[in-house]
C-alpha cells in the first residue's frame, strides 16, 4: 500500500508520477474520442429516388403518395445499392358487392385509409 508521509518523500513521488501519467492518457483518449483518428469517414452515397409525376426527389425508407395516381403507396427502397421506387396498391376485397354490400372509398385519405371497404346494411 503507497503511503504519502515517508522521510524522504521517495513513495509520494513515485504516486504522483503515477497519477499525472494516468492523467495523461485520460486526456489523450478523450481527445481522440474527440477528434477522432484524423482519417475522413468514409460514407456511402445518399441513395435517391426520383418521382417524375412530382418533380421530387425522396431518400430510401421515405414513403409518398400522388392523389392524382389513386389510392397507392410510394417506397423508396434500395436493392444492391440501386434506389429503385416500390408500390404498394389496396389489398382485393373479398366480399363481392350485391344488394346489401357496397364498396366504400375515401379518395381524399392517405394511403391505406383510401383503401375501399366493404359496407353492408
Amino acid at each position: 500500500m503507497l503511503s504519502s508521509t515517508t522521510e524522504d518523500g521517495e513513495i509520494e513521488q513515485v504516486w504522483e508520477m503515477w497519477f499525472c501519467r494516468r492523467m495523461l492518457v485520460a486526456m489523450l483518449i478523450s481527445t481522440a474520442a474527440v477528434f477522432g483518428t484524423g482519417q475522413p469517414e468514409k460514407s456511402e452515397p445518399i441513395l435517391t429516388c426520383y418521382d417524375s409525376d412530382l418533380k421530387e426527389n425522396f431518400e430510401v425508407g421515405q414513403t409518398w403518395t400522388n392523389k392524382e395516381k389513386g389510392c397507392v403507396e410510394f417506397l423508396c427502397g434500395a436493392s444492391n445499392g440501386v434506389a429503385k421506387i416500390y408500390t404498394q396498391i389496396c389489398p382485393e376485397i373479398g366480399i363481392k358487392k350485391s344488394k346489401y354490400c357496397w364498396n366504400k372509398e375515401d379518395l381524399e385519405a392517405d394511403f391505406p385509409g383510401c383503401c375501399p371497404t366493404t359496407v353492408c346494411s
